[in-house]
């Protein structure tokens, strides 16, 4: 009578779109040799999907993608748990851009009893990889949501028992294939890094865009990829503040430099596929600096606050803060930590 099936979400009857984490996760994995002082961590979610630590909730909320989730940093380790200028509570989900991130901001301003005070908000690198997305919704949230449904972490309405089964299929062999540990706790960390290093030369192996197709994907798709990206960015500040929260910003940093030495000599990169191939290392680290400039220059027009980590992160070498592309070592997250903090104190 009072048994409740664990696969319902609680956003499983909400009218819109919504990728947050599984809810109520406790999983172990062991990432021994991924990057310096690595080993068995802990993940766990609470029941919105926030990422758990063992202290006190914040009374902020960090919203973005991995980044911000920082699966495979320690418990109470990853860069939210760390701030202390203002305490907040984890709500990263792997793979969100911007536009997925509008309606998880949605969905827990609806059912979170307290608003937050602040929202501080990470995201880059998946609405680069997200750019075709962004040029079919053409900045409609709608149609952003429509578009984005396949990603969705639960089935949501299933129409037959047949079609929940083919459903769940397809689900389970694509959250395998993107996210390598997640919800899967008895992978080894061997499987983890080969399907890391798999992705990674699969992207090295492609001749990179040539410099005229870089050139006109630069000129072309991605200056209008810029402007869908404001549109889903206005909506997602005035979401915030109609709640009443600060909307604090921070731009992405990023590994794609020539000093990066991987861990272990085992390079776990990976570039974005653009119009025509994929990015060389250099082509994304420019993309990704135009894209943290955008959000530099809404920082500065809506007189919101900004965190430059990418600016603070160019100060030291990237191989001690970064294990692949984007992702934070415990040392990366401490550092994005410090910075945050620094910016939140002196204003």
């Amino acid at each position: 009578m009072f048994w409740r099936n664990p696969g319902i979400y609680p956003w499983n009857n909400f009218p819109s779109f919504v990728r947050l984490l599984q809810p109520n996760q406790d999983e172990s994995y062991d990432i021994s040799g991924l990057y310096e002082g690595a080993g068995k961590i802990r993940f766990r979610t609470g029941p919105f999907g926030q990422v758990l630590n063992s202290g006190i909730p914040g009374a902020c909320w960090a919203i973005g993608g991995s980044t911000t989730e920082c699966r495979y940093v320690a418990e109470d380790r990853r860069w939210p748990d760390r701030v202390t200028a203002k305490l907040f509570a984890n709500f990263g989900s792997s793979g969100c851009a911007l536009g997925d991130l509008y309606f998880n901001l949605e969905f827990l301003l609806l059912n979170q009893p307290t608003p937050p005070e602040a929202i501080i908000l990470l995201e880059a690198v998946n609405d680069l990889s997200s750019w075709k997305d962004y040029l079919a919704s053409r900045g409609d949230l709608q149609t952003w949501a429509r578009l984005r449904a396949r990603f969705h972490t639960a089935p949501q309405d299933p129409r037959s028992v047949l079609g929940r089964k083919v459903w769940l299929v397809g689900w389970y062999t694509s959250i395998r294939n993107r996210y390598p540990l997640r919800n899967f706790a008895s992978w080894s960390a061997r499987d983890f890094y080969e399907r890391l290093r798999a992705k990674s030369e699969a992207g090295r192996a492609e001749q990179p865009l040539s410099r005229e197709n870089f050139e006109a994907f630069e000129q072309g798709p991605f200056r209008e990829f810029l402007r869908h990206r404001e549109k889903f960015f206005l909506g997602f500040k005035q979401l915030a503040f109609s709640s009443g929260a600060e909307l604090i910003l921070l731009t992405q940093p990023n590994s794609f430099r020539k000093d990066f030495q991987p861990f272990a000599d085992v390079d776990l990169r990976d570039t974005p596929e653009l119009a025509g191939g994929f990015a060389s290392y250099e082509q994304t680290a420019f993309l990704l600096k135009k894209i943290n400039q955008q959000t530099r220059q809404w920082s500065v027009e809506y007189g919101l606050r900004l965190v430059d980590a990418e600016k603070a992160f160019e100060e030291e070498s990237p191989s001690n803060l970064f294990y692949d592309s984007v992702h934070y070592t415990e040392k990366g997250a401490e550092k994005l930590a410090e910075q945050i903090d620094q910016g939140l104190v002196s204003k």
